[in-house]
């Protein structure tokens, strides 16, 4: 089972998955009793360099790293692994019972959150969104998940580091590692931010004219990470994403008219899209999108809404490219029109001001039941 990203999958493997070996496989859960090998390659930066141990400590009797020792980035059974007690030696070809460490077993309750959360911020759940190089984000996450289970790191409240033991041993003056440390400030960044109350103010507002104007925008003070959204009333691993809130409140409606329960399900809009590089593995997941998903682990399934334009289409194709590792993507664009709201004027059979927006489509083309 893959655990890519959020909390909930972490941190079920989490409790699932340590072993013996006090190894944490990031990627599978295993069953008690099952046999992983462990193996290790040599980690790089950007730069294509390979990283280095800025210094050593002795942590629980153990020695761990050694100025200007290798750092190698470990494996179970082939899938990204984390190391959950620094210094223990381990090499390549070692075996290990999975769901059977008495390390993990010791941590605290709250220990293991703090864990579950660093991969949820870090490299499991949110590497697409980390600066630097896959190695770099490993080896921030791992640095977390090393200070978390020391104690280096507090394990409640708002996660503060009480000591820099662990976090000395791979950032400082003797070797840098500066894209891994970027990385392990943008995860810790998040972790701050984890635990904080909202405030009950508004956060978002979308403004759009109703008198024939093509006048639309955000009002003053709009945060896009919280764009308009409808939440199902009971957890769902599905989220449908559309462009603008007049979309995502036109499907709401077409839904309604089905018969159908739009509460059912997560409706989440962009306010507006983007246009994505030439390279679409270099464009950025929208800020709406990746903090949603990254608020909300259960999601599985990302269903794809977006416009019939250039703009929607080159979008959808940016979001399958960035998206596809870690979801389940679905592309289910208006059958009719250029937006869901041309699709809404014209499956109620109302005029459009503007006949031209909608694209046309012969009914025998337009599967309702898969929009």
């Amino acid at each position: 089972m893959k655990i890519p990203k959020l909390f909930k999958k972490a941190a079920a493997l989490v409790m699932a998955a340590v072993t013996v070996l006090s190894v944490l496989p990031a990627t599978t859960a295993f069953a008690a009793g099952d046999i992983g090998t462990i193996s290790f390659t040599h980690t790089y930066d950007s730069n294509g360099n390979a990283m280095r141990y800025n210094f050593s400590a002795n942590i629980g009797g153990y020695t761990a790293g050694g100025t200007g020792n290798y750092k190698y980035r470990m494996y179970v059974d082939g899938e990204t692994a984390f190391c959950i007690q620094p210094g223990v030696p381990l090499k390549t070809g070692n075996t290990l019972a999975k769901a059977s460490s008495e390390t993990w077993n010791a941590l605290s309750a709250n220990q293991k959150k703090a864990v579950g959360l660093a991969l949820l911020y870090g490299y499991q759940g949110n590497r697409s969104n980390l600066t630097g190089s896959d190695d770099e984000k490993w080896l921030a996450t791992q640095t977390l998940v090393w200070e978390f289970v020391t104690g280096c790191r507090e394990a409640t409240g708002s996660y503060k580091q009480t000591s820099t033991t662990v976090y000395s041993l791979h950032f400082g003056s003797n070797y840098a590692n500066s894209g891994a440390r970027a990385a392990y400030d943008q995860i810790v960044s998040l972790l701050g931010e984890h635990n904080t109350i909202p405030s009950g103010t508004p956060k978002y507002a979308a403004l759009r004219s109703t008198v024939g104007s093509s006048f639309k925008g955000d009002a003053s003070g709009s945060d896009k990470r919280y764009s308009f959204r409808l939440l199902a009333r009971e957890p769902t691993d599905k989220v449908h994403l559309f462009e603008a809130a007049i979309d995502l409140l036109s499907y709401a409606t077409y839904l309604k008219c089905e018969g159908k329960d739009y509460r059912a399900v997560n409706l989440l809009s962009l306010s507006g899209v983007y246009q994505p590089k030439k390279e679409l593995s270099e464009s950025k997941i929208p800020i709406a999108l990746s903090t949603y998903l990254r608020e909300n682990p259960q999601i599985k399934t990302v269903i794809l809404h977006l416009d019939n334009d250039k703009t929607g289409r080159l979008c959808t194709a940016a979001l399958k490219e960035l998206l596809q590792k870690d979801y389940k993507i679905v592309d289910a664009p208006p059958p009719v029109g250029k937006d869901v709201n041309d699709f809404l004027m014209s499956y109620l059979g109302l005029a459009r001001q503007n006949p031209a927006r909608e694209r046309p489509a012969n009914k025998s083309q337009v599967e309702i039941s898969d929009f």
